[in-house]
């Protein structure tokens, strides 16, 4: 007997969807920006001049890219007690910040030692320096990395759903379990992910023509 095709169940619990993605999206948006600023500052310790802080950041990102998210966030829901939302913030920030540490260091590690040597013979402090001259580039080199780790940390949002985080896989498991109808929210899901992993990618892209044409003197 052929399988009948309902996708009619997508629009009977649009709402439970609806709700689903936006807990998903809440997850990236407030997990993002706090992973990159956490991995930009790891990143500047694990260039130190301060030995403790080089072997302080480069534990943190040995540890946290060898520890599956999963156990992040088993190990913050069950262990410590954290709500489901708040462990999956706290795991997925932890978990990604560690990937974009190592990937802003290269960045910084590629700019040519005679900027920074240029900008504190002009007088240049420290601060000012990261943060005019280094880490603007920094950013620029590293985008196409930290694209893909943003949309790895989209992807990598879906596993809350085993903490009872009511995200947007979540929300496909519930209506499967009434339904029946997993092919039909699966699609869905599967397609909704991806039109959401294809608008960071165009995000970066934008910003990344942006800045280039900044930096030949041009306006957008």
């Amino acid at each position: 007997m052929s399988y009948q095709f309902d996708w009619s169940i997508i629009w009977q619990y649009r709402d439970l969807l609806l709700s689903g993605l936006l807990n998903t999206l809440q997850l990236v948006l407030i997990s993002a920006p706090l992973a990159l600023m956490s991995g930009a500052f790891l990143a500047l310790m694990r260039l130190s001049g301060f030995r403790a802080f080089r072997l302080l950041s480069a534990s943190y990102v040995e540890v946290n890219r060898n520890i599956p998210v999963v156990v992040k966030l088993f190990f913050f829901y069950f262990v410590f007690g954290i709500p489901p939302i708040f462990a999956a913030l706290l795991g997925l920030i932890i978990h990604q910040s560690a990937y974009i540490a190592e990937d802003i260091r290269a960045a910084i590690q590629s700019i040519p030692r005679g900027q920074s040597e240029a900008a504190r013979a002009s007088g240049l402090t420290s601060w000012l320096l990261i943060r005019q001259i280094i880490m603007p580039q920094a950013t620029k080199i590293a985008l196409p990395t930290l694209v893909i780790e943003m949309i790895e940390l989209l992807k990598n949002s879906s596993i809350a759903m085993v903490i009872t985080v009511e995200e947007l896989t979540f929300a496909s498991q519930q209506i499967e379990s009434v339904t029946f109808r997993g092919f039909e929210t699966a699609t869905f899901v599967t397609l909704t992910y991806f039109v959401l992993a294809w608008l960071i990618a165009r995000v970066g892209q934008r910003y990344r023509s942006r800045s280039t044409i900044v930096a030949l003197g041009g306006t957008v």
